[in-house]
């Protein structure tokens, strides 16, 4: 099972559950309830599977995650601020698209 199939998974499984048949004998907010709760227990359950997933890699492929020190030579493209500067500009473009969309 790979993590992109899992993630989908978790995030449909409530809106199938509430458009479901099985849950027209219950009134509005049970129904809200009980696809609150198992919308709950799957953002514990990726969650989880993401830990260990991270843990899993950090372990297991730690000369990937080395830096070698030859490349200390090299100079940042950026500077701190600038890079703060364009993080705000692209966070407020998000934001305006989003607010667009919905």
């Amino acid at each position: 099972m790979t993590m992109l199939f899992l993630a989908a998974a978790t995030f449909a499984l409530p809106t199938v559950l509430f458009c479901a048949d099985l849950m027209d004998e219950y009134d509005a907010e049970e129904k809200h309830r009980v696809t609150l709760q198992v919308s709950r227990w799957c953002s514990l359950y990726i969650l989880s599977a993401y830990v260990a997933f991270l843990l899993f890699q950090l372990y297991t492929h730690v000369d990937v995650f080395k830096g070698e020190e030859d490349d200390s030579d090299e100079k940042a493209s950026l500077s701190p601020i600038w890079a703060g500067f364009l993080l705000f500009l692209v966070t407020c473009f998000v934001a305006a698209s989003s607010e667009w969309l919905v």
